[in-house]
């Protein structure tokens, strides 16, 4: 049992049915759905006593024959090849194949292509490794009685189908490019004979031992943040100091821990990379490369082991794929062992001089290309930026641009183990609390870790050149921390690691959040360990309103929680500089900074113009930047712009007007003695302006108001028109054709306000039926209280909200995104930011998307040096639109990038043309930047939405800005002779 070959995996989250004994839906079903609290009690129940049963899930031992007969394990199968091993109960039965929960899985037998489990992102592989994980950090877990239970696996049974698995996947050359991460994360668990994970076993008893015995934590600190041999003996001289007053067990457990630390420690590697090089095909240019190497370690220098390792690792990578299949595994075996071998190393590498550190570095980051944490095309778009010139001195900007890509690999590397696993993770984190460290476990046992460390070491020296410093609370390594977007702010701090509802979050308190949720309501602050990206809804609105982000990492979002309820004042500046000081230590200055606004600063939007006679329903081909505010939203207005600028590049469309609207509020509202639009006006009559909850009687009548609309009554000339101007418009009948319904209000895309993502978008909609609700539900959704909160905090007449409605015909996108006409975090006013996802609706939602900084081109050559990647793709799933209507999911990969030099370079023209026309066309109100929406659908390019990219003014803050950015004179240079900093 000792190689943890009989550890589980769970797939979750929908016991519903059999556990609860409520009948099971379609919907319920589906294992990556929610799973009902009833059901996730049932599950943690299970878990329980699962714990305490010497049997844990297992019913008893069978023979498993190959003719598919299960038989007593007294008896015999009657033809060779059968299988003995546990039974599952039928209860941890009724979880696998119901619902896809695989707890208490046994390998030997199992299908490779069910194991692999491509129809659910693999979730099946995933769910093993996760449960190798809690088996060694939780005593076993729902095995912690059944490890002993006699026969109910045979270890050479389950090495023998890790290697036949393994050998299985490896032989598709398209498998191994395009999920080289995951296949070698599965040689790393998977049994296949010979040791186990022992740095995970490690780190489990560590921190075993201190939960168990306190004056162990700062060796356990020691072990899971900075190992190297140096632990070794403090380990050894701990338990020698108390080995007379210690328990059996923790003794056991001290000396299991010295044996591996002497295995990892006490010997220089050699003969471990050797047993893997010893059975690659003798003839290979891989093995050559692998042989040298090896030979030379003993004698080789830390900084040396670390060098050539990363450049094998490298090759290893990019050589595998002309490999014969049947060596592929043992490949991938040594590129493991070599990265193990890294990570002792890389403690041991002290580099004295700054050269040396982004020596140090850069070696890293090719070793986490090597090892799979980030595309080989993304380090080709990042290695360039990682060469050091021979000169001793360096220009600042040279210096910034080492530090940013070192800090972007180890931020990449991160969300690619994220990206992987943290479907898994959140199945299991509804009833197993422990699995929430699976994902921070897996990037301290990668060489992510040391270069962690050298990003946060080179972070402080980038801003202490630049003459400014992070400060988080008593943080000391702010090394990593980066503003988002500028603004400041004072109140509440709150660490959050599960979302609550949006509506529970206080828009005048500050947040620390794992993960953004595209639907956050309005709040004071916010913190996150996933920086998103900068072009999302919510982004977009912090922007514009001025509220401080600012991305941190997971480490320091696990600090930071012993200030949660802590007031606190928070500032980033336009330059990123990010402070965060107890609020009893703000300055006069930030005191005036946060001081409540006053209502002169709101917005009032202009209603006179408005022309709410206008109900006929108007083609997006009619329509102009000028009618945007009158007879029709800026939205739906722009498009049409838009398509008298591109006529061949705007989807067919057509615009239900504000009249429309009006004309229907005017209906008698049940339950009322008035009009809806009675109801609507009462409601704001008492609603105060300005930022802070709206009373609970406004909340209640938004409710019912917005309920009210969703069934409103539709005029029957209203239904009419539609039906036959969609026909004219589309080219076909509703039911054949899918649209996507969209919010257009006079409230939105304002040249001081975006209002984005604050409003309804029903997506590719194609039952006429669903298209009149479609249209009922947009015009009812202005009236949430999230984009009420958010208009209350800008608008003084946040009650003449007219919402018109845009039809667009959906448009399956191959990729989708925005484009920014300016540099959104770097780059200057002349650059563009691109940021795409693949599918359609890509980059709105805050998901991590490729982000490009596309600089002016300075000549006609390749536009490689003008196209900065500032992140890659690190959202598993995408969106497309099935022709029955609605959206799927579908699984995606990174082995490729998102936009190709084609793409860039026609959105460069893109952006051009719009900077050159859009300003002089009458009634558009921004003189730019400009914010667009776009896909490429078989690489033409379509056009969905242009409004002004708003940013808040600094205003009265632009001075204290400048003291945050400039804390000490700006160097010029960057001495790389000079020693490293402490």
């Amino acid at each position: 049992m000792n190689d943890g070959s009989l550890l589980l995996p769970p797939q979750i989250l929908l016991v519903v049915g059999l556990l609860v004994g409520a009948p099971v839906s379609a919907t319920a079903q589906s294992p990556s759905a929610d799973v009902a609290p009833a059901s996730t009690e049932r599950i943690e129940a299970l878990v329980a006593s699962w714990k305490e049963d010497r049997r844990g899930p297992y019913a008893g031992i069978r023979w498993f024959c190959p003719d598919g007969s299960v038989i007593p394990a007294r008896e015999r199968c009657d033809t060779p090849g059968g299988l003995q091993h546990a039974m599952l109960k039928p209860e941890a039965k009724a979880l696998q194949t119901r619902h896809g929960l695989y707890l208490g899985q046994i390998l030997a037998g199992t299908d490779t292509d069910a194991f692999w489990d491509a129809g659910d992102r693999h979730s099946r592989l995933k769910q093993y490794q996760l449960g190798r994980y809690l088996y060694a950090v939780d005593d076993g877990w729902i095995l912690r009685r059944a490890q002993y239970y006699r026969g109910a696996f045979q270890a050479e049974d389950e090495a023998e189908w890790g290697r036949s698995f393994l050998r299985h996947m490896l032989r598709d050359e398209d498998r191994v490019r395009s999920h080289f991460y995951l296949l070698r994360q599965a040689v790393r668990d998977l049994p296949q004979g010979g040791a186990g994970n022992v740095q995970q076993r490690i780190r489990a008893t560590s921190e075993a031992i201190a939960d168990s015995l306190s004056a162990f934590m700062p060796l356990r600190v020691r072990i899971h943040g900075q190992p190297d041999s140096s632990v070794l003996g403090r380990v050894r001289d701990f338990r020698r100091a108390r080995e007379d007053t210690l328990s059996d067990e923790l003794l056991s457990e001290l000396t299991q821990l010295e044996r591996d630390l002497t295995a990892v420690y006490a010997s220089d590697g050699a003969d471990r990379l050797e047993s893997h090089v010893a059975s690659l095909p003798a003839d290979h240019a891989l093995t050559d490369a692998a042989r040298s190497l090896v030979s030379d370690w003993p004698s080789l220098a830390a900084d040396e082991r670390v060098q050539r390792g990363s450049r094998l690792l490298l090759r290893l990578r990019r050589g595998l794929p002309t490999l014969d299949p049947d060596y592929r595994r043992t490949a991938l075996a040594l590129s493991v062992s070599l990265e193990t071998e890294l990570l002792r190393r890389a403690a041991a590498w002290t580099p004295d001089r700054h050269r040396g550190l982004l020596e140090k570095g850069a070696a890293l980051a090719r070793a986490a290309a090597g090892a799979g944490h980030l595309e080989l095309w993304e380090w080709e778009r990042v290695s360039d930026r990682l060469a050091l010139p021979a000169a001793s001195t360096v220009s600042r900007s040279d210096f910034d641009r080492w530090v940013d890509a070192l800090r972007r690999v180890a931020e990449w590397g991160t969300a690619m183990t994220t990206a992987h696993y943290q479907h898994v993770v959140n199945r299991y984190a509804a009833f197993e609390p422990a699995a929430r460290g699976f994902i921070d476990d897996r990037i301290r046992n990668s060489v992510l870790l040391p270069l962690g460390r050298v990003a946060g070491t080179l972070g402080r020296l980038q801003a202490r050149v630049a003459g400014r410093e992070h400060r988080l609370l008593d943080l000391d390594d702010t090394g990593r921390v980066r503003g988002l977007t500028a603004g400041v702010a004072a109140g509440t701090l709150h660490v959050v690691t599960e979302l609550p509802p949006a509506t529970d979050l206080d828009e005048d308190d500050l947040y620390v959040l794992e993960h953004v949720p595209p639907d956050l309501s309005p709040v004071a602050g916010l913190l996150t360990s996933s920086g998103g990206n900068a072009v999302s809804h919510v982004q977009l609105l912090a922007r514009n309103l001025g509220i401080p982000t600012a991305a941190i990492t997971a480490d320091q979002i696990e600090a930071l929680t012993r200030y949660d309820g802590t007031r606190v004042f928070l500032a980033v500046s336009p330059e990123g500089t990010v402070r965060m000081v107890p609020a009893e230590r703000m300055t006069e200055i930030e005191r005036r900074l946060v001081a409540p606004a006053s209502a002169d600063t709101l917005i009032t939007v202009e209603t006179e113009a408005m022309e709410l006679a206008e109900t006929d329903l108007r083609p997006l081909r009619d329509l102009r930047a000028s009618d945007g505010g009158r007879i029709v939203g800026p939205k739906a207005a722009n498009l049409g712009q838009l398509n008298a600028l591109f006529p061949d590049h705007v989807s067919p469309g057509l615009a239900i007007p504000f009249g429309v609207f009006r004309a229907h509020m005017n209906q008698p509202m049940p339950g009322t003695n008035g009009s809806y639009w009675d109801y609507l006006t009462a409601t704001f009559e008492t609603a105060p302006a300005g930022r802070g909850d709206p009373p609970l009687r406004v909340r209640r009548r938004l409710d019912t108001l917005r309920m009210a609309i969703r069934d409103m009554p539709l005029r029957d000339d209203f239904r009419a028109a539609l039906t036959r101007t969609f026909r004219d418009v589309f080219g076909g009948p509703m039911g054949e054709v899918g649209v996507f319904v969209r919010s257009d209000t006079n409230m939105e895309d304002l040249p001081t306000f975006t209002g984005a993502g604050l409003n309804l978008t029903r997506p590719n909609v194609v039952d006429s039926s669903a298209i009149f609700d479609a249209v009922r539900q947009v015009w009812a959704s202005p009236y949430t209280e999230r984009s009420y909160r958010w208009r209350q905090r800008v608008l003084k007449n946040p009650e003449h909200v007219y919402p018109s409605v845009l039809l667009s015909e959906s448009v399956n996108a191959d990729k989708s995104g925005v484009l920014i006409t300016t540099g959104v975090s770097e780059g200057g006013p002349e650059a563009l930011t691109l940021s795409f996802s693949r599918g359609v609706a890509g980059a709105v939602k805050g998901e991590a998307t490729e982000m490009t900084l596309v600089r002016p081109r300075e000549n006609d050559s390749d536009d490689a040096h003008d196209a900065a990647l500032l992140s890659p793709l690190r959202t598993p799933t995408i969106t497309v639109l099935p022709p029955e209507g609605g959206v799927e999911t579908r699984a995606t990969s990174f082995h490729r990038p998102v936009l190709t030099a084609a793409n860039r370079e026609r959105l460069r023209r893109l952006a051009q043309t719009l900077r050159d026309r859009l300003p002089s066309v009458p009634g558009v109100a921004s003189e730019g930047p400009y914010d667009v929406e776009l896909g490429f659908r078989d690489g033409t390019l379509w056009l969905f939405q242009v409004r002004p990219f708003v940013e808040a003014g600094p205003g009265k803050a632009r001075s204290y800005y400048r003291t945050l950015d400039a804390q000490a004179e700006p160097r010029p240079t960057v001495d790389l002779t000079a020693p490293r900093p402490r």
